[in-house]
This record gives C-alpha cells, structure tokens and sequence, in this order.
C-alpha cells in the first residue's frame, strides 16, 4: 500500500502482499524513487532478502499479514493508515500454484487455492479501496 505522510502530493509506501522476488523487485524500485515501503508477509522471518534489496537508510516497514484473515488484513490497513495519511496503491501480490493435474487436486487444495489466489484480493481490495475513494485517489494493482 502507498501511504502518503501528508495530503500535499509527498509519495506514499506500498504493501505487496505476501513477499517473492517481483514484490522484492517493486521494493527496491521505490525505495529507490524515495517512497515509504510498506512489506507485509505471513512470517516476517522471511524479509532478509527484501532488507537486502534497500539501500540503508530507506523508509521500509515490514509487517504481519495473514492475507487469509480479513481481521488481519484490517489491523494492518488500520496501523497504515495510523502512520501515514493515506495508501495510495495497493499491489496484490500473493499467489499459489499446484504441480499436479487438475484431476489429482484435492477439494481442500481447491478452497486453498481459491482463497489465496482471488479471495485474498478481493478482502484486501475491499479494506483499502474506501480509503482510496475517499481521497480522490490511488490505485489498486493485482499481479
């Protein structure tokens, strides 16, 4: 999520979801335009390589997020929006996959797969998205 620190044009911090290489990518790439990092992931023991990716120095948060748990995925829009005064672009970056045919995927793996790969954006979608419309603007970027 970008979050702007104040309503006068300053740049805001993203939140990209569950980290990998690509989210790793877009950290690097606006901690160089100067932007405020917001990193979520599941099991924050994981960021090394996205603190490895950013020069020192740069504003880069990371923070727990169940992208499972909608109560998860408020609280942390929630401590966003307390530090900064607005998230100006969500990047929905979390994503499964399964290396099996679709005959031998089990009706739990389904639910899981649905889950993490559209629900996910959707309740993430929905806890940023009246903060975007109030403000007039931002973005919302799935991947």
């Amino acid at each position: 999520m970008l979050g702007r620190k104040s309503r006068k044009g300053a740049k805001g911090s993203p939140d990209y979801g569950h980290f990998n290489r690509v989210g790793t990518e877009f950290g690097a790439k606006n901690d160089q335009l100067g932007l405020t990092v917001y990193a979520t992931m599941k099991d924050t023991s994981k960021a090394e390589p996205l603190v490895s990716a950013v020069s020192a120095g740069a504003s880069l948060k990371v923070m727990s997020l169940d992208v499972t748990d909608s109560e998860s995925i408020q609280a942390c829009v929630d401590t966003i929006l307390k530090e900064s005064a607005s998230i100006d672009v969500l990047i929905n970056n979390a994503g499964v996959g399964f290396v099996k045919t679709t005959e031998h995927i089990s009706e739990d793996e389904l639910r899981w797969n649905t889950d993490v790969n559209y629900l996910v954006v959707v309740r993430c979608t929905k806890a940023v998205l009246p903060h975007i419309r109030r403000a007039c603007s931002g973005h919302v970027v799935n991947i």
